[in-house]
């Protein structure tokens, strides 16, 4: 999906800043109702991000990589709202965003996690998806250091959530940018350490449904998920 310089190619560039105009709307709404709204609506951002990532049309004949550019707008959905739901502590919002939208062209007992693009697609400006947000949620997250806390928590349990519910399959592979110090793995892992130590299954991560409602069942995976990322094994 990129060149050899590590340019992405020129149709995909244009098709993503193509797609960034078309759900720019729509990533406005969404990311601020993500991060004002209550449990009662998270069923209606799941939904909306469902929708994007699983348009009608006929797949046969076409080029692999503009399949997978495809749900670049699902990808802009999924890291707009769920940044916004973890700025703001919604996490029972946050759980309907990374559990609950399926391909419907896949296997559905898989989230659509597993099937979001990975690769440098669509952003032509050399912009990252971190640059991106920073940006766009400025008024979310004005602080610096807070978005950055933010993003990395983010892409951590991102991470780990998919690999809890498609049974080890691991995103770390997909991070098109880290922050200037920590590595996003170990930042975003010690930050979720921080919360949840003291709180256990009471902490709002376990009440709203991650990893089964458990505190023991998500060290377990943490410790398998930082062994395989710690060696590079990746998808």
């Amino acid at each position: 999906m990129v060149t050899t310089n590590g340019e992405p190619l020129p149709e995909i560039s244009t098709r993503g800043q193509r797609y960034e105009g078309i759900c720019d709307v729509l990533l406005s709404i969404v990311t601020t109702g993500c991060y004002w709204g209550g449990n009662q609506h998270a069923r209606l951002w799941s939904n909306a991000i469902n929708r994007i990532a699983n348009p009608a049309w006929d797949r046969n004949g076409v080029y692999t990589v503009l399949v997978s550019l495809n749900r670049y707008p699902a990808l802009l959905l999924t890291y707009g709202a769920g940044l916004a739901a973890m700025a703001n502590a919604n996490y029972e919002v946050l759980w309907h965003i990374l559990s609950k939208p399926r391909p419907l062209d896949d296997s559905p007992s898989y989230p659509l996690l597993r099937y979001l693009p990975h690769d440098h697609i669509g952003i032509g400006k050399r912009i990252t998806l971190r640059q991106l947000f920073k940006t766009r949620l400025r008024d979310l997250l004005p602080v610096e250091e807070d978005f950055h806390a933010c993003f990395n928590k983010l892409e951590y349990l991102m991470g780990l959530v998919a690999f809890d519910l498609t049974k080890g399959f691991v995103l770390v592979g997909w991070r098109i940018c880290s922050p200037s110090h920590d590595p996003p793995e170990l930042s975003g892992q010690l930050a979720l350490l921080s919360e949840t130590k003291q709180a256990q299954n009471a902490h709002p991560l376990f009440r709203a449904g991650f990893f089964g409602g458990s505190v023991d069942r998500y060290l377990e995976l943490m410790g398998k998920y930082n062994e395989i990322i710690s060696q590079g094994r990746a998808f």
